[in-house]
């Protein structure tokens, strides 16, 4: 019986020195697979922190931009940016979880028609660079929808990509 340190874990490797088929190269290999997997879970977790932040960061700078906007008397709505949970069925490969929707609640002191909510999001989607943007940061639906009301739009956002165009 042998004990033996591996980046601070203790393994017990047991068998015969002479038999190379089993004992330490045996547990060697399922120790190694482990750190590996270890590893890569630690990786998901930082890429989907850094991700989170970015998405945070991009929700910031959007409404500090529509918040300056609307003070300045360019936008006639004050626009607030948030995370949804977007629609199940416009999931695509880099689809966030659990918050896949991007949200814009449009602040105008009354009750939108589908028409004034329809191009608050055309002027989202016209906007090629944030659409890819939103995207790779893993939303896939923009909803829209007034601060009265009981409805609101949506649009499936990997439809407006223009790839390939």
């Amino acid at each position: 019986m042998t004990f033996a340190r591996l980046g601070g874990l203790c393994i017990y490797l047991s068998g015969n020195s002479h038999d190379h088929t089993s004992g330490y190269e045996v547990r060697y290999f399922y120790v190694k697979k482990q750190l590996n997997m270890f590893e890569k879970l630690l990786n998901r977790l930082k890429d989907w922190f850094s991700d989170r932040n970015e998405r945070m960061e991009l929700i910031r700078d959007f409404n500090k931009s529509a918040r300056n906007a609307f003070v300045s008397g360019i936008a006639p709505t004050l626009l607030k940016a948030d995370m949804s949970r977007g629609c199940s069925d416009y999931k695509h490969r880099f689809s966030a979880w659990p918050n896949s929707g991007f949200r814009i609640t449009a602040f105008s002191g009354r009750q939108l028609t589908k028409n004034e909510l329809i191009s608050i999001g055309n002027t989202i989607i016209d906007d090629d660079m944030l659409v890819r943007r939103l995207v790779v940061l893993g939303w896939d639906t923009l909803e829209v929808q007034g601060d009265q009301g009981q409805y609101g739009c949506r649009w499936q956002l990997k439809d407006y990509l223009l790839i390939g165009g």
